[in-house]
């Protein structure tokens, strides 16, 4: 028992020895510990320090991620207080509260406080984001923080990210047009870039690309082959004849300066011929055409010639005048036109009680009268079959004054039928102080409530304008360009608003006007906003259209189809329609333009 004691004292002692010497070694490992991390800068509480060493970039997360851009340096675990690693090669020491020593030197994962993603790729750094973070699928391209704002992806290869709020046109063909929040549409051919467009649309300008979807108001281009162009800039066209197929102006249109016997039909009159056996100095559409229409700009007597080429033809033949003012109205539909006054002499197209016989005709059984009464029957068949509106205006003629008190009478006759005014054309030369007849109707005209207009100022000077207005009272001026030579005059007549019939396309022709549709007098009267129309005159002649003359003002003189809309509106103000009619054209336009105003209830 003795010997049992004394063991255990033996080995307690040694046991206490041993655990003072491991003591004493422990202390000793402290020191050197000690030593080693004086080397290291001394932390500053609970902000980080910077790294003064550019190669070691791991610096503390806070709230706000970035990526190690150097994956060899492992960004150790920080709680509170955290300090870089100064030596890329020795792994980050203890470190208060909480410490982890990346047991993988090559894998840069650290944890973060709050939220942390591991960055696959070593090679891409990770650009700060706040509150949202993408990985980037491509190491190449850095993703570029988004914020409520979307970015163009500069990279025709990497798809745009998806946007929120508002779109920005992706500026590479290849690069598919990603998800748009509110509005979206994607572009089905990489070569032509969509736009975005909200609530105001353009047509697609290329014909062969079907239009993407659009916000609020969508519209799809009627004709594949011609293009859809902004209204102020139109495609240069060669020449007078139109080669547009899509109108410039297609709503509804009043015309009131046209001629009947310069608006018939080249089949027409080959037919009339062919059933008369009549010859003509042209076979065919094209060979007449080129006969009757002036190719270029002539005088105003080289243009009354062309008349006697066909007029032979249909003049004194029931058939043929009841024809032609059946097809005028069927035309005039075509155009748009609702409301027309056609103009005509009703002496040119008789074959009997007039003299002397017009055109070397033979005396025949049809008078003026009739002439007056089928012109009637057959503008009424067209209203009634295609719907536009026609009236008629009788002509007397400045060289024919003894048939002026005739043309009063049949305006008298006919005013509840059909015929709304009388007119005087002609050579302007012939002024009314040598004409006395004309002057003496006129004044009559005014005394039985017979509506007025007078071709003056077209190829005459501005004293010609002024005896319509003042001699023989005229209400409408038909053309009027030279009325600009006479400022005095001009003012006047703008304060009286008087109306001009102007008719571009025959002014260039006629040579009454410079060539240049730029230097038009229609310019001036578009800016001073005067009131006056467009109207084709004759279009037989002048190988046209009415819509020749709407895009011909459009292209050259600045034209919009608000002011269009504005003349076509003067227009029907102007016209020679009783009141109540007169209002009911209106309203038709008005409501055609959408400027009526619904009232809510």
């Amino acid at each position: 028992m003795a010997d049992s004691v004394a063991l255990w004292d033996t080995v307690t002692k040694r046991m206490k020895s041993s655990i003072e010497m491991q003591e004493k070694d422990s202390e000793e490992e402290e020191g050197q510990d000690k030593v080693k991390d004086d080397t290291r800068p001394p932390s500053r509480g609970l902000q980080p320090e910077r790294n003064p060493l550019s190669e070691v970039p791991s610096a503390s997360r806070t709230h706000t991620k970035e990526r190690n851009p150097l994956p060899e340096v492992p960004s150790a675990s920080r709680t509170h207080t955290k300090e870089r690693n100064p030596l890329p090669e020795v792994p980050s020491a203890s470190r208060t509260h909480t410490e982890e020593r990346n047991p993988l030197p090559e894998v840069p994962s650290a944890s973060r406080t709050h939220t942390e993603e591991r960055n696959p790729l070593p090679e891409v750094p990770s650009a700060s984001r706040t509150h949202t973070e993408e990985r980037n699928p491509l190491p190449e391209v850095p993703s570029a923080s988004r914020t409520h704002t979307k970015e163009r992806n500069p990279l025709p290869e990497v798809p745009s990210a998806s946007r929120t709020h508002t779109k920005e046109r992706n500026p590479l063909p290849e690069v598919p047009s990603a998800s748009r929040t509110h509005t979206e549409e994607r572009n089905p051919l990489p070569e032509v870039p969509s736009a975005s467009r909200t609530h105001t649309e353009e047509r697609n300008p290329l014909p062969e690309v079907p239009s993407a979807s659009r916000t609020h108001t969508e519209e799809r281009n009627p004709l594949s082959e011609v293009p859809s162009v902004s209204r102020s800039s139109r495609p240069e066209r060669s020449g007078l004849t139109s080669t547009m197929t899509e109108p410039g102006f297609n709503q509804p249109k009043v015309e009131l300066h046209v001629h009947l016997d310069g608006a018939i039909r080249v089949q027409t009159i080959l037919d009339v011929a062919k059933r008369r056996g009549i010859p003509l100095p042209g076979n065919g559409v094209e060979e007449m055409t080129r006969i009757i229409a002036l190719e270029k700009p002539a005088s105003l007597t080289a243009f009354l010639g062309k008349f006697a080429e066909y007029m032979h033809v249909v003049a004194g033949d029931r058939e043929a005048i009841k024809r032609i003012a059946y097809e005028f109205v069927e035309d005039k539909a075509k155009e748009g036109v609702v409301y027309v006054e056609v103009r005509y002499s009703p002496h040119y197209l008789a074959n009997t009680k007039v003299d002397p016989l017009p055109w070397n005709q033979k005396e025949g059984d049809v008078s003026p009268d009739e002439v007056v009464q089928l012109v009637n029957q057959g503008l009424q068949e067209g209203q009634r079959a295609f719907g536009t509106k026609a009236r008629s205006i009788l002509c007397c003629m400045r060289h024919m004054p003894s048939w002026s008190k005739e043309v009063l009478e049949l305006c008298k006759k006919y005013r509840h039928e059909g015929v709304v005014g009388i007119d005087l054309a002609g050579d302007e030369s012939l002024d009314c102080q040598g004409s006395p007849e004309h002057r003496g109707v006129f004044e009559e005209a005014v005394h039985c409530g017979i509506h007025r207009t007078v071709h003056a100022g077209e190829a005459g000077p501005a004293s010609v304008v002024k005896e319509a207005v003042e001699m023989l009272k005229t209400e409408r001026v038909g053309h009027g360009y030279r009325t600009l030579e006479d400022q005095a005059l001009y003012k006047k007549l703008l304060a009286q608003n008087m109306h001009f019939e102007l008719c571009p396309v025959s002014s260039k022709l006629t040579g009454s006007c410079d060539p240049d549709f730029t230097k038009h007098p229609a310019v001036t009267f578009r800016k001073d906003r005067a009131n006056f129309s467009l109207n084709s005159d004759d279009p037989l002649i002048f190988n046209s259209s009415l819509q020749l003359d709407y895009d011909t003002a459009q292209k050259y003189m600045g034209f919009t189809d608000d002011e269009f809309k504005r003349l076509n509106i003067l227009s029907a103000q102007s016209c020679f329609l009783p009141e109540v009619e007169k209002r009911e054209l209106l309203h038709r336009l008005y409501k055609s333009y959408g400027m009526i105003r619904s009232t809510a209830f």
